[in-house]
């Protein structure tokens, strides 16, 4: 990646109607216009010299909010800032831990949405399961329950295996209790 866009710097407006926003970059090849206005402008400009995402990014999303007077990073805005993007990032981990089993936060959100759709479907086919056979224990031999099976299978394969199998495993130890399983 070329580094020619470090020598781009804002300039900031010191009084007028842009008193404290980016009006132009000290190279003189870019000034706020209708079409190119401020910080974002600026990160536009950034970016037609190769500047890296990141720090498009914050061009666009947090250099209006973070730097006052004149460029000057104000560390109480971004301490604020930073707190709040803490708690985010734990309450993704909690989120993502919940719904998929995954603790980091930066996971692709596909991933976890991916992850948490196999684990509902696995989750819902398995009590469909557990009803057909239910239904099948209570003598009723009817398509119903051959259709629920097969809705089970279809949400996840193999799952009426892994039930039956989970079923006697369970009736077995229950067994070895000296137990019944009602």
């Amino acid at each position: 990646m070329t580094e020619g866009w470090r020598v781009h710097e804002p300039r900031f407006a010191i009084d007028g109607d842009l008193q404290n926003e980016v009006e132009s970059c000290r190279c003189g090849g870019w000034r706020t216009s209708e079409e190119s206005y401020g910080a974002a402008g600026f990160a536009a400009h950034l970016k037609d010299y190769g500047a890296p995402d990141y720090m498009v990014e914050y061009w666009v999303l947090w250099a209006d909010i973070v730097e006052v007077p004149y460029g000057s990073l104000d560390r109480e805005q971004v301490a604020k800032e930073l707190s709040d993007y803490t708690m985010v990032m734990q309450g993704a981990t909690t989120v993502y831990s919940e719904l998929a089993d995954f603790s980091k936060p930066h996971t692709r959100p596909s991933a976890v949405v991916e992850e948490a759709d196999r684990r509902y479907r696995e989750r819902y086919a398995y009590m469909l399961c557990e009803r057909a056979w239910e239904l099948s224990m209570e003598g009723d031999a009817s398509q119903t329950v051959d259709l629920m099976v097969d809705l089970a299978e279809e949400w996840h394969q193999g799952i009426w295996e892994e039930y039956q199998r989970d079923r006697i495993n369970a009736e077995e130890i229950l067994a070895k209790l000296g137990t019944k399983k009602t």
